[in-house]
């Protein structure tokens, strides 16, 4: 793999992937091109009129931005972790399987919305979730719950569940 997702999730050799999944949040991306759009007429309608003065460029820019920081949620799966990424890549995080606890299939609510949210009053601590309502909910060994958004809820069920059964049993026992 190359570009800026390589640099964002290690891909060593003694870190082999067992699982990867990225979903694209198409209602984000589609509704923010069409923002755009509807921009770039604007800008090109009036261009004598607009400059780096008004916001209009501004926001042009900033919702670009936006797009490619959190268009996509990529998630993988390697025997030491669990490991998220938005967009290209500046915005992640990942979790050690050893640390992982329990891990269970959930359904959000609507209004607990996309991105990134912290959860403290919905019985979890953080949501990373690009698109619909499914979500793989995972608790840490320090009693902190969180919820990862996917279109691939059973595969990243299977993967984490498997992993955690081989971190528990051991090395070389489970796989």
């Amino acid at each position: 793999m190359t570009g800026l997702f390589a640099l964002a999730i290690d891909q060593s050799m003694d870190r082999q992937i067992e699982y990867e999944h990225t979903q694209i949040g198409w209602l984000i991306v589609v509704l923010t091109l069409v923002i755009e759009g509807i921009l770039l007429m604007v800008m090109v309608t009036v261009s004598r009129s607009i400059s780096f003065q008004t916001p209009v460029p501004y926001v042009f820019l900033l919702l670009l931005l936006l797009i490619a920081m959190f268009g996509t949620l990529k998630v993988q799966v390697t025997a030491q972790n669990l490991q998220i990424a938005f967009g290209i890549g500046l915005i992640r995080k990942s979790f050690a399987i050893s640390e992982i606890r329990e891990v269970q299939k959930v359904r959000n609510k609507w209004w607990y919305g996309w991105g990134i949210r912290a959860g403290l009053f919905r019985g979890f601590n953080w949501l990373f979730n690009v698109s619909g309502l499914d979500a793989v909910q995972i608790r840490m060994s320090n009693g902190h719950i969180y919820r990862i958004g996917t279109d691939d809820v059973d595969r990243l069920y299977d993967a984490l569940s498997k992993r955690i059964l081989s971190a528990r049993s051991g090395p070389g026992r489970a796989n």
